[in-house]
């Protein structure tokens, strides 16, 4: 799990986002707000916000209609989250049978989820082929 992440917060517009994940080479960005997990925001969101937009507006007044959506309009507001507890394996069989990039790990404080760490895809590849030793 990681322990450092990139997130975002539920006011940033669809454009800065688009630009936050494509700077950090992501594709998909937790959404936080006071250090609780309140969304999962996916490049696939933004796509399917962006296709709607452009369908509706000329093409060049996409990026100017997406400045004004934030991201709290498209984000998924209950992704699915591990517990720090959970066994990576099933962590792992969650993320394949779900079709998952990634997966936030969170504690619970109250009615608020605590973001603790990120399991990534690209990190199970990592440990499942890293060199025995």
């Amino acid at each position: 799990m990681r322990r450092h992440w990139i997130s975002t917060s539920p006011q940033l517009s669809l454009y800065e986002a688009e630009l936050l994940m494509r700077v950090a080479g992501i594709r998909q960005v937790p959404v936080v707000a006071e250090a609780a997990l309140v969304g999962m925001l996916s490049h696939r969101d933004l796509l399917r916000a962006a296709l709607e937009r452009a369908l509706e507006h000329p093409l060049e007044r996409v990026n100017d209609l997406l400045s004004k959506v934030t991201v709290a309009d498209v984000m998924d507001r209950e992704p699915p989250t591990a517990s720090p507890g959970e066994p990576l394996i099933q962590v792992a069989r969650r993320m394949v049978n779900e079709h998952l990039g990634c997966l936030p790990v969170v504690e619970a404080e109250g009615n608020r989820l605590l973001m603790v760490g990120l399991v990534v895809e690209s990190d199970l590849l990592r440990l499942a082929y890293a060199p025995a030793g």
